[in-house]
């Protein structure tokens, strides 16, 4: 039987950012699961099965640990 582990994945917030935007287009190139949050959303990163969530500081996105 097929094993049923959750996938990690990184939650992204809904921003119009071009910088946020590159971060996500880099992170799937690498085979990262990036969830995007839907402007209405109102579900969580762990509820969306994320253990890590992008976030910005500095002018710069960083992954953190949920």
């Amino acid at each position: 039987p097929k094993s049923c582990e959750a996938v990690s994945g990184i939650f992204a917030p809904c921003e119009e950012d071009a910088a946020l935007a590159e971060k996500i287009k880099q992170l799937r190139a690498q085979g990262e699961r990036v969830i995007r949050a839907l402007s209405d959303q109102k579900f969580s990163a762990s509820e969306m099965q994320c253990d890590r969530v992008l976030v910005k500081q500095n002018d710069k996105w960083d992954i953190e640990d949920v």
